[in-house]
């Protein structure tokens, strides 16, 4: 005889079990934060509203309790995500060598030019895209941007372009942009290894 198979409770409407599963590395799925910042603000404010009083049941002071603690946790996690970002360093010091050793420093200087002229279209482009709400259209400048960085070597420009694909309708994205390529102005030294022959 076999035992009976348990399965889970269905999920209640508005609730998507996939907020709860993490990937092997502890880190939301792309995306998810912002959607469970999103929940959580929504239902706190919900709830917030709700009067709290004598005649009130205890589950709803529970539940306004449980929504203020996941508010507090997704604006941590968002404040990781942004310490995260900080840290990636302005160039990818592996690509830079590497683009050195093809182009030569003169042809890395014009290709860095060539990017930094691009950009501002880029960002009018992503701009536009943010007043019309079009989150397509910024995700396609987005995906352009980080692909560009990352061909060149920006790692900083990049992470913080990939950032935002995950919320393409973020309205600092441009100004996070700007501040990122104003950063790589200069093409710094690279470590080099001798070799003895």
């Amino acid at each position: 005889m076999t035992a009976p198979v348990q399965t889970a409770a269905p999920a209640q409407a508005g609730f998507r079990p996939s907020f709860v599963a993490m990937p092997g590395d502890g880190r939301l799925p792309p995306g998810k934060l912002t959607a469970i910042l999103n929940f959580a603000t929504e239902i706190h404010g919900y709830l917030s509203a709700c009067t709290v009083g004598e005649g009130s049941p205890p589950q709803l002071a529970a539940a306004s309790s449980r929504a203020a603690a996941l508010l507090e946790l997704t604006h941590s996690l968002r404040a990781e995500e942004e310490a995260a970002l900080a840290r990636v360093p302005v160039w990818d010091q592996h690509r830079l060598k590497g683009l050195l050793s093809d182009v030569g420093t003169s042809g890395v200087k014009d290709l860095l030019r060539l990017f930094q002229a691009d950009m501002p279209h880029l960002i009018s482009e992503i701009s536009c895209a943010l007043t019309n709400g079009d989150a397509g259209a910024a995700e396609i400048g987005l995906a352009a941007i980080e692909g560009a960085a990352a061909n060149l070597g920006l790692a900083a420009v990049a992470a913080v372009a990939g950032h935002f694909r995950q919320r393409p309708l973020d309205p600092s994205i441009p100004q996070r942009l700007a501040q990122e390529i104003a950063r790589a102005t200069c093409i710094p030294p690279t470590k080099t290894t001798s070799r003895i022959t």
